[in-house]
């Protein structure tokens, strides 16, 4: 099968420092092809390289807005497309990942439009509909250009997402009504997907809120705000998105016509303001990964409910759960020092100096550490959180514990407290994420937290209710 395909053929001993690394919808690998950083998107089949090779289309795709494949990655059983790695992500994490990019010019959403609408038209050109258009499938270079990936594709309603190549629930608000009856994906289909679209970036919103009350209203002749008062160009694209969502597919505009309306909107800004709000982005990424964690308080750290306790006589000869650690003290709980990220106890008389880790590459315990430490047995615990019992230990000491305990609400409330707290940079958010299963994330999770010092250690342990402080 390896000889049909025109694609090169590029195995493990090509690619070098290989991870996985978290995406906006699941996950992929990410190494090194001689000096260029790619990204392999792993294929659950060779049908769709196949396809486009039997209609001799992957030689006709050549452009800047458009990502091809650089090669066919085999491995074992493993298929996958290895392509360049796109420095800025997709454009989903771009609108919707707010604590990363808290503000938005419009000026950037419009030249990413014009990109997505420009290669759009190349694949039209080429008789080729994407078939699955959306904002998880545009992904941006180092200067917050597009380029349309994963395109031509069939998408079939009847399979589930996980297996086959149906469309995931929240991606339905992109598929038009015909393809939703039962038609094939069309070019008149992928212009339905690029109203969507249109409508996700101007507004910065999810499409599935909104979309299909907007789609009604349209229908009924009933006027609707489809965009924000300061848009550029407002009633120009506002026509451009009813027309793109028109139930009848031969009335919608063309790719072609969409990218020269979106060049003329761009066109039409300041030319400063571009670079500006593209430097204005990198800075904000820059500052969120750079950002080190903040010093917290019992005061505000959240206190949800603690993990569950079974009954003693099930715990015969088995790791204790986590519990509750309950500090008293006359001086409303123990205090962090900004200065040398120590914690003092109440009295005065005890200081515990952390160190933070240098890098998440290097943990400051290894594995051969962490199994020497001795599970907590039984029922026993300290009611006081002492030198010889850090949150930083006590994160190793139930770590195994706190595993069997997690469950997928806790663990994700976990991680937006970090976030919230900025404990976690987004880098360190990839690597905790890319577990494909929940005991490998928390164990990941936990690992990381332990290494990057006493306050981050403390937050995790009062956010799991291990550490909690009563103020009087």
């Amino acid at each position: 099968m390896a000889q049909d395909c025109h694609l090169p053929i590029i195995n493990e001993q090509h690619l070098q420092n290989i991870v996985l690394v978290r995406t906006s919808v699941n996950a992929c690998l990410r190494g090194l092809l001689g000096t260029n950083k790619v990204a392999v998107k792993l294929l659950n089949d060779r049908k769709w390289i196949d396809r486009l090779n039997r209609a001799g289309i992957l030689g006709q795709v050549s452009s800047e807005r458009i990502l091809v494949p650089l090669g066919l990655f085999e491995a074992h059983s493993v298929v996958g497309l290895v392509r360049d790695w796109m420095t800025q992500g997709s454009l989903h994490s771009l609108l919707h990942e707010r604590d990363l990019f808290p503000e938005l010019s419009t000026a950037v959403c419009l030249q990413i439009l014009s990109d997505v609408a420009e290669g759009l038209a190349q694949l039209h050109a080429l008789s080729l509909p994407h078939g699955a258009l959306k904002s998880t499938n545009v992904l941006l270079d180092q200067q917050f250009h597009a380029k349309l990936c994963d395109w031509g594709q069939e998408v079939d309603l009847h399979s589930s997402a996980p297996n086959g190549r149906g469309p995931r629930h929240r991606d339905l608000p992109y598929v038009s009504p015909e393809v939703l009856l039962g038609s094939a994906t069309s070019i008149e289909a992928d212009l339905y997907s690029f109203g969507v679209l249109l409508w996700e970036t101007l507004n910065r919103k999810q499409p599935c809120d909104d979309i299909d009350l907007l789609q009604t209203k349209l229908e009924l002749g009933v006027p609707v705000e489809l965009l924000p008062p300061t848009t550029p160009q407002k009633h120009v694209l506002t026509q451009l998105i009813i027309r793109c969502l028109n139930s009848e597919p031969q009335k919608r505009p063309s790719a072609a016509e969409c990218a020269l309306v979106l060049r003329e909107t761009v066109a039409a800004i300041d030319p400063q303001m571009l670079p500006k709000a593209i430097l204005h982005l990198k800075s904000c990424k820059n500052k969120s990964c750079k950002r080190t964690s903040k010093n917290w308080t019992s005061k505000i750290m959240p206190q949800p409910e603690t993990l569950p306790m079974p009954s003693s006589q099930n715990l015969q000869g088995k790791v204790s759960p986590p519990v509750a650690i309950r500090t008293r003290s006359q001086t409303g709980g123990c205090r962090v020092e900004a200065g040398n990220r120590a914690v003092h106890s109440n009295n005065g008389r005890q200081r515990i100096q952390t160190q933070q880790s240098t890098s998440l590459r290097s943990p400051c315990l290894s594995p051969t550490t962490l199994n020497r430490i001795s599970q907590v047995q039984g029922n026993q615990v300290n009611s006081q959180l002492s030198a010889d019992r850090r949150c930083c230990r006590l994160l190793l000491e139930r770590r195994e514990a706190i595993v069997r305990y997690m469950t997928e609400g806790r663990f994700n409330n976990l991680l937006d407290v970090l976030r919230a707290r900025q404990a976690v940079n987004h880098e360190t958010y990839e690597i905790i994420t890319a577990g494909l299963t929940l005991t490998a994330r928390t164990r990941c999770l936990l690992d990381i937290c332990s290494c990057l010092g006493e306050n981050v250690a403390m937050l995790v342990a009062t956010t799991l209710g291990l550490v909690s402080t009563d103020h009087t």
